[in-house]
């Protein structure tokens, strides 16, 4: 026993500094693991925020093309409800009109599919703050208009149906050049029920075009908004 301690006297001083050299190399250690697990999330975000930046930049692009077509759409109802509207008007050109009106049932579908992929990873907590917010924020302005544009767009589909019901589908198609005595020239009578069930399903389109003008500027802002966070 007096021998050991004879000579951990004499090597204290050794033993010390080998202690010292492995605590530092753990240390060592343990900051690059750190160093090198943060560059890592940096390059990872880097990548996310560059993703984000070219999806949005498209967005915008079908954003504007999606208004325009939306403004385009609706300018050839309005053209044909204000010669609706007006005193006693002409049924041919009523019916030309009616038969000018120019739409599509489409909705809008984000291409920021990183956003998507950064909620359901649970990677969107490495993003700062006001970035995070700003995403959420634009992901649930997507989601809404989503939802109403499938309600509108299925109503619309169904007042179509409700109208091919009281038409004769086989003279529309070509299949017969007999057309049944109750719904033939119907275009041209105001007062028959089909021509009640084109204006609904007109108003039904008109409807969803009206939210589209402005639900679309929203997010196209929301997105502009991002977009600007993310530089």
């Amino acid at each position: 026993m007096k021998k050991l301690l004879d000579t951990l006297k004499r090597k204290w001083t050794e033993y010390f500094l080998e202690t010292i050299v492995i605590v530092i190399g753990i240390l060592v250690a343990f900051t690059l693991n750190n160093w090198n697990e943060n560059r890592k999330q940096n390059n990872q975000l880097n990548q996310y925020r560059k993703n984000l930046r070219i999806e949005l930049e498209v967005d915008i692009e079908k954003l504007n093309r999606y208004d325009s077509n939306v403004a385009r759409f609706k300018k050839s109802i309005v053209d044909y409800l204000d010669f609706y509207n007006s005193n006693e008007p002409n049924i041919d050109t009523l019916v030309s009109k009616m038969d000018s009106i120019n739409y599509s049932l489409n909705s809008f579908k984000s291409s920021a599919y990183t956003i998507q992929e950064l909620i359901s990873t649970g990677n969107l907590s490495t993003f700062p703050e006001r970035e995070k917010k700003e995403i959420l924020k634009l992901n649930n302005t997507h989601e809404n208009n989503l939802y109403y544009e499938r309600e509108s767009i299925g109503n619309a589909i169904f007042q179509s149906e409700e109208l091919s019901k009281h038409v004769d589908l086989l003279f529309n198609y070509g299949y017969t050049t007999k057309e049944h005595i109750e719904v033939k020239n119907w275009k041209y009578d105001i007062n028959s029920s089909q021509f009640r069930l084109m204006n609904n399903h007109i108003a039904g389109v008109l409807s969803l075009l009206n939210f589209q003008s402005v639900v679309y500027k929203r997010i196209k802002k929301d997105t502009e908004t991002l977009l600007e966070v993310l530089e």
